[in-house]
């Protein structure tokens, strides 16, 4: 009688085990291809996002997508520079491999060089030059991943399903580019 209510214990936690474990399984999964399958939406109406949902990426870098407001991919691309724009103060120029656009940097910007900027800035706002470099328009250089970061964290930018693909098996030379834009 005890063998028997030990074995019936002993594959009831067995059961349990199973389940849970398939339980964690489909959460990670699933938090995983939440926090990957979305866009954060630009002031421009542009997008940046993770070019898959599961695949190979390079240590230590991690190439985000650039999309139009339409969806079409632009560009795979890392680093990015942010400028400001003569004579228009509220805005900011982003340049990545292959072009550039200009947008409202009113919203996005003080959470850039808030985070950015308690590092090694002094105590100016990012669309005021540098005392020691004024003509200079550089604001700072950083990826599309860091402010795709930046601006999911405030909550204030819309994010929106943006077809991230299931997989990208890491094909290192395929880079998205506006027509034109790439050899």
């Amino acid at each position: 009688m005890t063998l028997r209510l030990l074995k019936m214990l002993l594959r009831g936690l067995l059961n349990t085990f199973v389940v849970l474990l398939w339980i964690g399984t489909v959460w990670i999964v699933l938090e995983h291809y939440l926090s990957r399958e979305s866009c954060v939406v630009l002031p421009n109406g542009y997008m940046i996002g993770y070019p898959n949902i599961f695949g190979p990426e390079d240590e230590g870098l991690v190439e985000m997508i650039l999309r139009d407001p339409s969806g079409e991919v632009l560009v795979r691309a890392d680093d990015v520079y942010l400028e400001r724009v003569p004579g228009k103060p509220d805005q900011v120029k982003v340049i990545y491999r292959g072009g550039a656009m200009e947008m409202d940097g009113t919203k996005m910007m003080p959470l850039i060089w808030d985070d950015h900027s308690s590092r090694w800035h002094d105590g100016r706002k990012w669309n005021e030059p540098d005392p020691d470099d004024p003509g200079s328009v550089g604001i700072l250089s950083t990826s599309f991943w860091s402010i795709y970061l930046w601006l999911r964290r405030s909550n204030e930018f819309e994010t929106v399903s943006c077809g991230t693909p299931w997989f990208d098996w890491g094909d290192s030379t395929r880079r998205y580019c506006a027509p034109g834009d790439c050899q």
